[in-house]
């Protein structure tokens, strides 16, 4: 990993507004960002920038868009699906492999440093070679293979609509052999009507559950029962304050 002291490009005059615009950030982020370009025959450096992640997405791939279209439009970065799917914006960010549309800005002192992927060749900035890559993913040829390989020349493989329309013959086969649903116990005969649920049906009769609930009785019990006719009992002002002496106590 790259070490080397942040190099700066901006004039005196652009100096003074980058330090006015950095005070008048709310949550000003660093990034140390590798730059490097095959045309100006240099070495690769970390250059430093500052973004107000107020007004900036929670991606690593939003503060790079930011960073371009706001500040460097030079710095040189692939992104395409945002989804976490192509694998375009992959980079190495502060040392871990990974993607930048599904990494969060993670807010720090230190600035948050962004290199291309390690072990490849470097195109420009963050833009990794990757033919290599895809010579190796050629090589082991990692797709479905049809077993009547059409001849160089002909026409492409074309899905008819039975094709397209899987056959499930089998599936329902091996379904209903196995009956899964409710069967009754007196059966219909073959040919008679449809089975119809009453009102009756519909409503479950739970008498058994309620037995079993109150034989439990999962409710508060008091101390002083009262004597069956009495009125209910009421809470007073004074049992709805609880007496907290004891619990101030104990945590003083």
């Amino acid at each position: 990993m790259l070490a080397q002291s942040v190099r700066s490009t901006l004039t005196p005059r652009a100096a003074v507004s980058a330090v006015r615009g950095f005070s008048a950030m709310a949550s000003p982020q660093k990034f140390a960002i590798y730059r490097y370009d095959p045309d100006q025959q240099a070495k690769p450096f970390l250059q430093e920038y500052t973004i107000d992640l107020k007004t900036c997405g929670p991606m690593i791939l939003d503060a790079l868009i930011k960073v371009k279209d706001e500040v460097d439009p030079t710095l040189t970065f692939r992104r395409s699906c945002r989804e976490g799917i192509c694998g375009s914006c992959a980079m190495n960010i502060n040392g871990k492999n990974g993607l930048a549309c599904l990494l969060y800005i993670e807010p720090s002192s230190k600035p948050i440093e962004i290199q291309p992927l390690p072990h490849t060749y470097v195109v420009k900035d963050l833009v990794p070679d990757l033919t290599n890559f895809y010579n190796q993913y050629k090589s082991i040829e990692p797709w479905l293979k049809r077993k009547d390989v059409k001849a160089k020349g002909d026409a492409e493989y074309f899905q008819s609509r039975e094709d397209m329309v899987p056959d499930l013959t089998n599936f329902y086969n091996q379904y209903k052999s196995i009956e899964p649903w409710l069967k009754r116990k007196d059966v219909k005969a073959k040919g008679d009507a449809e089975y119809f649920q009453s009102r009756e049906d519909m409503v479950p009769d739970l008498t058994n559950f309620y037995n079993q609930y109150k034989s439990i009785e999962p409710w508060l019990k008091r101390k002083d029962v009262k004597a069956k006719g009495d009125a209910e009992y009421f809470q007073s002002r004074e049992d709805m304050v609880p007496d907290l002496t004891n619990f101030y106590n104990q945590y003083k």
